[in-house]
């Protein structure tokens, strides 16, 4: 194949000086409490989360409901992500030319869940506005998760992630102080913003 372009521009998509970010992304799983309140509500935001784990890749999405819930809202929840998902994936397929990887989407309780993810040299982190500020615990998170196995990110939806999993969690992080995110905003803005703290940490470092 030949490519006709102008002389001029200069290719900066990928260069070797650019954190490869991953390398990180590779590492987290997020667990996301189901989004339920109508079957139309539970769908939309469904398929908004399954585009947003899907272009960053990560390494899983666990959908965690706690105490009852309705069942045909949760189905429509998961219906949407698995059309999100989808969706996102063929445009990766079109655009990288590279092999790109279909996110994996799993079902288990909010408390199960904690206890199996919490183990050694895996690190727990739950997004909420009563938490720290970023800036005053980046140091020793860029190097937690450094050498973590394993980075867990809990994202709550409308009545957020139980107080009981806060005494659980090695972190527990404000990410916008002052501002409540939206439920499908949360997952980028927590993926971007330790994405970005471990990239400002490499570029100090050279």
């Amino acid at each position: 194949l030949i490519g006709v372009i102008d002389g001029k521009e200069e290719r900066k998509k990928y260069t070797p000086e650019k954190f490869d970010s991953r390398k990180i992304l590779g590492k987290i799983s997020v667990v996301q409490t189901p989004y339920l309140e109508t079957i139309i509500g539970a769908r939309e935001i469904g398929e908004r989360i399954g585009r947003a784990i899907q272009s960053f890749e990560v390494k899983e999405l666990i959908v965690a409901p706690y105490g009852y819930v309705n069942a045909f809202e949760l189905a429509e929840f998961i219906k949407g992500i698995k059309k999100g998902r989808a969706s996102r994936l063929e445009i990766q397929k079109k655009s990288y030319a590279r092999e790109v990887r279909e996110v994996p989407v799993l079902v288990q309780d909010l408390y199960q869940t904690v206890r199996d993810k919490r183990r050694k040299y895996n690190l727990l982190i739950v997004t909420d506005p009563t938490g720290n500020q970023i800036v005053d615990v980046k140091d020793e998170l860029i190097r937690r998760m450094k050498l973590a196995r394993e980075i867990v990110i809990f994202v709550g939806s409308r009545q957020g992630i139980p107080k009981g999993v806060f005494r659980l969690a090695d972190y527990v992080i404000d990410l916008t102080p002052y501002i409540t995110f939206a439920t499908e905003q949360a997952i980028p803005a927590a993926v971007v913003a330790l994405v970005t703290i471990c990239e400002e940490s490499r570029e100090e470092s050279e």
